[in-house]
């Protein structure tokens, strides 16, 4: 398992996410 410490930066999205997101984010905002 891969863990991320980081936590002060911003956490990678996994794939599936940013996929399921990117409709609201170029296309419906507002």
């Amino acid at each position: 398992m891969k863990v991320y410490f980081d936590n002060a930066a911003t956490t990678p999205l996994d794939k599936e996410v940013l996929e399921s997101m990117m409709p609201f984010l170029t296309d419906h905002y507002g």
